[in-house]
């Protein structure tokens, strides 16, 4: 039970959590044809799908929501014409042209 626990706590305290905690600020730093719920979502569903991503986020959340917070700014889709890329323990974004 207590390993349940533990993965519960440390989910939460994830990259997960970090976008949730800014999920106000990202969508006053968007523009106004960008939708911050989907924002959210998309994110959400990267940190999910992708090992590496989420190892890299949370190793380093300060470079993980910074690419998220640079991506909202810019008014891109998440994992479309904005990507998260883990290099070693760290999140570069890198944006689509």
């Amino acid at each position: 039970m207590s390993t349940v626990s533990n993965a519960v706590a440390r989910r939460d305290a994830g990259p997960a959590a970090l976008v949730e905690q800014y999920r106000d600020d990202l969508a006053m730093v968007a523009p106004a044809h960008v939708n911050p719920d989907k924002l959210y979502r998309t994110m959400i569903g990267l940190l999910r799908g992708n090992e590496a991503l989420a190892r890299a986020a949370g190793a380093n959340p300060g470079s993980f929501i910074a690419a998220v917070f640079e991506c909202a700014e810019l008014g891109h889709r998440p994992g479309d014409t904005y990507h998260f890329v883990p290099f070693g323990n760290k999140v570069t974004g890198i944006e689509d042209y």
